[in-house]
């Protein structure tokens, strides 16, 4: 029985009930767990410049709210899961 990292995770779409004027929500599905659960989640954004930072890590759940966003600037985010492996 092998394992390994976790897939990141599918489908990080908005929660819309979050939405504010400068807050966004965030869920995801967790993709393939490597073999053994997955223990939480990071959470980034980048700003439409190509760099993506992280504003999460720790998150225990699929969902996240990102505060003090800025109006009228494009954000892309991604999720990465860890397992114990890694």
């Amino acid at each position: 029985d092998s394992k390994t990292n976790p897939d990141p995770p599918t489908l990080v779409v908005e929660d819309t009930a979050a939405r504010t004027a400068t807050d966004l929500g965030i869920t995801w599905t967790a993709g393939f767990d490597g073999g053994t659960e997955i223990i939480d989640y990071e959470v980034q954004y980048d700003e439409g410049v190509g760099v993506f930072v992280t504003i999460a890590t720790n998150e225990p759940t699929n969902s996240y709210t990102v505060t003090g966003l800025t109006i009228g600037v494009y954000y892309q985010f991604r999720v990465k899961a860890r397992n114990e492996f890694g």
